[in-house]
């Protein structure tokens, strides 16, 4: 059962048109800071815990999605698994993996580099969001 909050949309700037970034963590601890971090840069968020749930998120979002956060390890689908799913339907969303386990060339195999890029595990707050603006200029 997911946790409270969990698959929710959030904004922190009410009214500000702002940016959509789907975030999919499976550690709870990693997805909460970079939910924190990405709120308070104005973006609106939509949190999954795995790759079903965001797949879920993303069939009933009704806006664009403008980039997916998603980390490479997690049970039952990957992250490449999924930004495979996501790109065929929103080929204009971008791609951020996230990962403490592999480098940035393996990260990219397979996707346009222009749409995709890599984050090591652990970030700092300002990198996240350094990478997300720059992603999304």
């Amino acid at each position: 059962m997911p946790e409270a909050g969990v698959g929710a949309a959030r904004s922190r700037r009410a009214g500000q048109e702002c940016e959509t970034v789907l975030l999919v963590e499976d550690e709870e601890m990693v997805r909460q800071l970079a939910v924190r971090i990405l709120e308070q840069e104005g973006y609106n968020i939509l949190e999954a815990n795995d790759a079903m749930q965001a797949m879920d998120l993303h069939g009933k979002h009704q806006g664009p999605i403008q980039l997916m956060i998603t980390d490479i390890v997690m049970p039952r689908s990957n992250g490449y698994e999924l930004a495979e799913k996501i790109s065929k339907e929103r080929p204009e969303t971008k791609i951020l993996f996230i990962s403490g386990y592999v480098n940035e060339a393996i990260a990219k195999a397979g996707f346009p580099q222009s749409r995709v890029s890599f984050l090591k595990k652990p970030f700092t707050p300002d990198e996240l969001s350094h990478m997300v603006r720059t992603l999304l200029n």
